[in-house]
């Protein structure tokens, strides 16, 4: 398993269950394990599987397994994100569920997910949703960092292109000014963000000088 030959330790992960078959401990642990090897290498279905089986056979740390099934929903979402948009979406609620229920709603983590449903409901057309969950993300982040992150300046930018998607350029110019003027000071003038939102506010909107 360590060597990386996952496929290898799969293998003899599934010849030990059928030797401890009465032994709910080792069985646990097992499908921990399996689950493990099957996350390393990307299996993300059989991974979630092992891992729900490992809590079922009541391993003793419990939370870690939740957070190995919420890790995995989350690569799932991340797949489907490159195509099924709305696939994405429920794996992502999939893992936030388990997030919250560990992590509390206050957490870096739970704001990453909102993230990723926000970008995924765009991706869908939902411009109202999107809105809905970097908003949510936004005020974790406000709470935890404060106002000058860079992770605060992803969401002010995160909720600008909704807002630009709906045609209510005032708003998406308000978030992107928002976060341009978070980022400059913490980056520079050279950084592909700060490019990338100048371009933005003075060739989109004929805003012929940005104001930080």
């Amino acid at each position: 398993y360590n060597n990386k030959q996952y496929d290898k330790a799969i293998e003899y992960y599934e010849q030990a269950l059928n030797i401890f078959k009465k032994n709910h401990k080792e069985i646990a642990l097992l499908h921990n394990d399996l689950g493990n090897s099957y996350y390393k290498s990307n299996q993300w279905d059989n991974a979630i599987e092992n891992y729900e089986n490992a809590l079922k056979h009541g391993l003793y740390n419990a939370e870690s397994v939740q957070i190995n099934i919420a890790n995995s929903y989350n690569n799932l979402g991340d797949i489907y994100y490159k195509k099924m948009y709305h696939n994405a979406i429920e794996y992502y609620k999939k893992a936030l569920e388990i997030r919250l229920s560990i992590f509390g709603t206050n957490h870096s983590n739970v704001a990453w997910l909102y993230h990723y449903l926000g970008n995924s409901y765009r991706e869908n057309r939902q411009s109202g949703k999107a809105i809905e969950y970097h908003e949510k993300a936004l005020e974790i982040r406000l709470d935890i960092f404060g106002t000058n992150h860079l992770n605060v300046a992803s969401s002010y930018h995160d909720l600008g292109n909704p807002y630009y998607d709906s045609e209510q350029y005032s708003k998406a110019i308000e978030y992107y000014k928002k976060a341009l003027k978070i980022r400059l000071p913490i980056v520079g003038t050279n950084d592909l963000g700060i490019n990338y939102l100048e371009d933005l506010l003075t060739h989109f909107w004929g805003v012929k000088e940005i104001k930080t």
